[in-house]
C-alpha cells in the first residue's frame, strides 16, 4: 500500500515531463517561423500559413508581371514614337527651308543663273527629304507601315514611290487596349490636295529652271501645303507620344495598387515580428528552464 503514492507521483512528473518536452517543441518551432520571417520578410512563405492571403499575393504577381509587360512595350513604343516624331520634325524643317527658297525665287532681281542655283539647292533638300522618308529606327524603316524590312520609298529619277503599307503597328498599351504606333509613308507624303510632298518640291524645281514667275507662284503655294502637311503629321506623333503617357501613368498607378496589395497579404511587420522573436526567446529559456527542473526531481526520485 505504501508504494501507491511513490507511483502517482512518478506519473505525475512523466506528465510533466511530457508536457515540458512539448512545450519547448511548440517554442522552438515558433521561433523557426519568426526566424524565417526576418530572413524573408514575409508574414506568408506557403499557403499553410495563411491560404487566403497567399492566393491574394499570387494574384498580384500575376497582375504585377503583366503591368510590367505593359510598361515594357510602352517603353519600346515610345522610342518607336520618338523616332517618328524627330524624322518627321526634321522632314518640316526641309520643307521650310524649300518654301524660303521658293519666296526668294519669286524675286525679279533673280538672273535665270541665279534660279539655277535656287533649283540646285532645292534638289539637295529633295534628296535630304527621301533620305528622313526612309529613317530607321533599330533597323526597321520607320514609315514602311509594316514592311519594316525594306526601304519605304524607293526612287526613279525625280518620281519618287511609296513600296510600304499602311497595315496598323499595333501595340498592347493596357489590358484590353491597343495602339497604332505607326505613321505610314504614304500619309506622310499624301497631302491630300492632289500631289505629294516630294512633288510640290520638284514642282518649285521646274518653276525656276523655266523661269515663269506664275508657275513659281502656284508651285510655293504647293510647297506651304506640303509643310503644313508635314508639321500636322509631326503633330500626331506628338499626340501618340501623349496617349503612351497617359497609358504609363495609369499603369504605373495600377501597378502601385497591386504592390500595396500583394504587401499587405504577404509582407511582415518586421518590428512586430523581432518583439515577438525575443518574446518566444524568454519563453523558450523559462521552457528550458523547467524542464530541466523536471529531469533533475525525476532522476533524484529514480536514484531514490
Amino acid at each position: 500500500m505504501s508504494s501507491l503514492p511513490s507511483v502517482h507521483l512518478s506519473r505525475e512528473r512523466s506528465l510533466a515531463s511530457d508536457f515540458a518536452e512539448r512545450s519547448l517543441t511548440t517554442r522552438r518551432r515558433e521561433i523557426a517561423r519568426l526566424q524565417e520571417q526576418i530572413s524573408t520578410g514575409y508574414r506568408v512563405n506557403r499557403p499553410s500559413d495563411d491560404a487566403t492571403a497567399y492566393a491574394e499575393a499570387r494574384r498580384m504577381d500575376v497582375l504585377i508581371d503583366r503591368y510590367e509587360q505593359y510598361e515594357r512595350t510602352i517603353g519600346s513604343a515610345r522610342a518607336w514614337v520618338d523616332a517618328t516624331q524627330t524624322a518627321l520634325d526634321d522632314l518640316a524643317d526641309l520643307m521650310t527651308e524649300a518654301y524660303e527658297r521658293g519666296v526668294q525665287g519669286q524675286s525679279d532681281a533673280l538672273s535665270p543663273a541665279d534660279k539655277e542655283i535656287l533649283a540646285g539647292r532645292l534638289e539637295a533638300l529633295r534628296d535630304q527629304v527621301f533620305d528622313r522618308l526612309n529613317t530607321r529606327h533599330d533597323g526597321e524603316y520607320l514609315f514602311a507601315g509594316t514592311r519594316t524590312t525594306e526601304p519605304a520609298f524607293s526612287r526613279s529619277g525625280t518620281t519618287i514611290t511609296y513600296e510600304g503599307n499602311t497595315d496598323p503597328r499595333l501595340r498592347p498599351i493596357g489590358p484590353g487596349v491597343t495602339l497604332d504606333i505607326s505613321i505610314d509613308g504614304e500619309s506622310v507624303v499624301d497631302t491630300g490636295a492632289g500631289f505629294t510632298i516630294t512633288e510640290a518640291l520638284q514642282d518649285m524645281i521646274d518653276a525656276l529652271r523655266a523661269d515663269d514667275a506664275g508657275q513659281v507662284a502656284t508651285a510655293l503655294d504647293r510647297l506651304v501645303t506640303a509643310r503644313d502637311h508635314v508639321i500636322a503629321r509631326s503633330s500626331d506623333a506628338g499626340n501618340l507620344g501623349d496617349r503612351l503617357n497617359v497609358a504609363e501613368a495609369q499603369l504605373r498607378s495600377a501597378d502601385r495598387t497591386a504592390q500595396a496589395r500583394r504587401s499587405d497579404a504577404q509582407d511582415a511587420d518586421l518590428a512586430e515580428v523581432l518583439v515577438n522573436f525575443q518574446k518566444e526567446q524568454t519563453h523558450l529559456q523559462a521552457a528550458l528552464q523547467v524542464t530541466a527542473s523536471v529531469l533533475q526531481t525525476s532522476l533524484i526520485d529514480y536514484l531514490r
